[in-house]
């Protein structure tokens, strides 16, 4: 499985429960709004009907400050690239097998090796996308709050 991607804010002073609550909103509703930009981002097969990454991601809280969010096991390969792309930067070989084979693009191929795949950056993206509107979302939920009192 993909290794999980997660946004945390640490709060390190005492704060009282209006304010608590209103932080834990603040960052409730910037985690939901990643969430979305990672599944816009998230690259789609045309070819095969695709959009499986996209609905495979989800968000999982994981205390009150803190969401993990999680996807298809090759999401990290989407994202970061394999072979030369990748972090070991070398091309894909078989390991059982003189040959790799597989179907793409209607042909089947018989090959030793394969460059791999670019990473599509889409994390990366989605965070940088989500950065500039962190101070938007807190904004909002400072405002609900006073509403409330």
């Amino acid at each position: 499985m993909a290794e999980p991607y997660s946004v945390t804010v640490k709060i390190n002073h005492k704060l009282g429960e209006v304010t608590r609550e209103t932080v834990q909103k603040g960052v409730k509703y910037t985690a939901t709004d990643l969430k979305a930009k990672l599944r816009k981002n998230a690259p789609v097969n045309k070819e095969s009907g695709g959009g499986k990454l996209q609905g495979s991601i989800e968000m999982i809280p994981r205390g009150p400050y803190l969401f993990e969010y999680i996807g298809a096991k090759y999401l990290k390969w989407v994202n970061d690239g394999t072979g030369i792309y990748g972090p070991h930067a070398t091309r894909i070989v078989p390991v059982h097998a003189r040959f790799l084979r597989f179907e793409w693009k209607g042909r089947m191929w018989c090959l030793r090796s394969v460059k791999g795949q670019k990473g599509q950056k889409f994390v990366e993206k989605s965070m940088q996308q989500e950065s500039t509107r962190v101070q938007e979302f807190m904004n909002r939920a400072v405002l609900e709050a006073k509403a409330i009192l």
